[in-house]
C-alpha cells in the first residue's frame, strides 16, 4: 500500500504546483508601449507586435486556429534604430482610403506612442497600397520573423476575444 501512495503525492504535488510555475515564466510589457502592430483576421490569422520603451517585443502568431507567442530583448541599438526610422518611413503622412473592405480582407492596425512625437493610430486595407504605411508596415513584420524564429513561451488555442499581451 505504501508503494502506491508515493506515486499518488508525486502526481498530486505537480499537479497543485505547474500551474504557478507555468504562468511565472510568462514575460511581461515593463516598460511603456511604443509601438502596437495589430494584424490579426479571424479566418485567415496574423500577427500581433508589441514593443515597449524597455526593448521588449511581443510577438503573437496567429495561423490555423493556434496561437505562438514569442518574446525577445532587442540590443539598445536596435530599438534606436527603430525609432530613428519611424518618421523617415511616411508613417505621419499617412491618409487612409476610406472604403468597404472586401469579405476576408485584412486590415492592420500601426499605434504610435513615442515620446517625441504626437500618438499615431494608422490602418489600412491589405489590398492597399500606400508607401506611407507599408515602409513601416514591412519593417515590423521583419521583426515578427525574426522573433517567431524563436522559443514559444505559450502556445493554445487561439482566442478573438483575448488580450495580448
Amino acid at each position: 500500500m505504501k508503494i502506491f501512495t508515493r506515486p499518488l503525492r508525486f502526481l498530486l504535488i505537480v499537479l497543485l504546483v505547474t500551474p504557478f510555475i507555468s504562468a511565472a515564466v510568462e514575460p511581461q510589457i515593463t516598460g511603456t508601449t511604443l509601438i502596437r502592430l495589430d494584424d490579426v483576421q479571424r479566418l485567415s490569422g496574423g500577427q500581433t507586435l508589441v514593443l515597449d520603451s524597455d526593448r521588449n517585443l511581443f510577438v503573437r502568431t496567429v495561423r490555423a486556429g493556434k496561437e505562438h507567442c514569442y518574446h525577445m530583448k532587442l540590443p539598445a541599438e536596435e530599438l534606436t534604430t527603430i525609432l530613428a526610422f519611424i518618421p523617415t518611413s511616411g508613417i505621419a503622412q499617412y491618409r487612409e482610403h476610406k472604403r468597404y473592405g472586401v469579405p476576408d480582407e485584412a486590415r492592420p492596425a500601426i499605434t504610435l506612442t513615442l515620446p517625441t512625437q504626437k500618438n499615431l493610430h494608422a490602418e489600412k486595407w491589405a489590398n492597399d497600397q500606400d508607401p506611407h504605411f507599408d515602409k513601416l508596415y514591412q519593417r515590423l513584420l521583419q521583426l515578427v520573423e525574426r522573433a517567431a524564429k524563436t522559443r514559444a513561451y505559450r502556445v493554445r488555442q487561439y482566442d478573438p476575444t483575448s488580450e495580448y499581451p
